[in-house]
């Protein structure tokens, strides 16, 4: 059995901090997103305080309900040194 990866409080703070402020920057409230996603408003409320992360899938949904390009959210986490963003330099 594959060993259980974990982020670390870097990853966690940098994904909340993006997810919140890509939302922020939407005008669309938790409730609103997690309407467009088919989620619940906790799920999202527990992405944006770092305490879980969304699965790629989420992710892309994420974009897509707020107008993102794909991969906007993540690719400084997966690229930081080709976008010169690292999660700690929030």
């Amino acid at each position: 059995m594959p060993k259980k990866q974990t982020l670390s409080p870097e990853i966690l703070k940098y994904s909340a901090t993006a997810i919140l402020s890509a939302r922020l920057n939407a005008g669309v409230s938790q409730r609103d997103l997690s309407v467009r996603m088919g989620i619940t408003q906790p799920l999202i409320s527990a992405w944006e305080h770092g305490k879980s992360v969304p699965s790629l899938h989420h992710l892309v949904a994420i974009e897509s309900s707020l107008g993102l390009s794909t991969g906007e959210l993540i690719m400084p986490i997966a690229y930081p040194t080709h976008h010169g963003d690292t999660p700690t330099n929030n």
